[in-house]
């Protein structure tokens, strides 16, 4: 099992090597059925053959989103049906396609998080975040940054663009770019934080574009 996991991560440190590569690749990583684990859900009826065990899976890439676990169920052709809709190709058969693609755990947007200044006079936490447009189109504005999660002992003080209505409940946001990002554009936005008196400052960013409405 060791010398598995070296060799996979042998090949995902080769491609992150190359820049011009990596910015533009995803790498699944999953098993086979008999590499997969037992766990406390019940795995779905497939075909003749019955249910088989629940496999782990981890997508790679600049493209995936941060800090985020998809519980949508798959098997092995979505992989294939996720090349098929990346470009547009025929499908083989049946079931590659109906096959639910991995499409809903990428991102265009890269969020890329600077470290936390703190200026104990002024009790305010500053950050720096630079989000950038990693597709080949442009996306529409406005492009929000959400911070689900966010340390309950503090709060983002920005004059403008928070909010405590929004889903998940009491996630404030920040407007990054009122007119979207072209393709390969970055902006930048630095965040406020009100200086918690214990603790530090965590959670876990989310980009929209082209809604006012996070």
């Amino acid at each position: 099992m060791q010398t598995g996991q070296a060799h996979v991560a042998s090949i995902v440190q080769a491609v992150q090597a190359n820049p011009a590569l990596w910015a533009h690749t995803a790498i699944i990583v999953t098993y086979d059925e008999h590499g997969g684990r037992w766990d406390h859900a019940t795995p779905p009826n497939r075909d003749i053959w019955g249910p088989g065990v629940r496999v782990p899976c981890i997508v790679i890439s600049p493209l995936a989103k941060k800090g985020f676990v998809d519980h949508t169920a798959r098997d092995t052709s979505a992989v294939l049906s996720t090349i098929e809709q990346r470009w547009n190709l025929p499908a083989l058969n049946q079931r590659d396609a109906s096959a639910t693609t991995f499409f809903d755990v990428f991102t265009l947007l890269d969020v890329a998080r600077s470290g936390y200044t703190v200026n104990r006079r002024t009790n305010i936490v500053t950050q720096v975040v630079t989000v950038t447009n990693r597709g080949s189109s442009a996306v529409a504005g406005p492009v929000i940054l959400a911070l689900d999660n966010l340390t309950s002992n503090t709060s983002l003080t920005n004059a403008a663009g928070t909010t405590a209505n929004n889903a998940p409940a009491g996630s404030p946001y920040v407007t990054v770019s009122a007119n979207g990002l072209a393709a390969g554009a970055s902006a930048t936005v630095t965040l406020q934080f009100a200086l918690p008196a214990t603790g530090s400052v965590n959670y876990t960013s989310r980009t929209i574009a082209g809604t006012s409405v996070p």
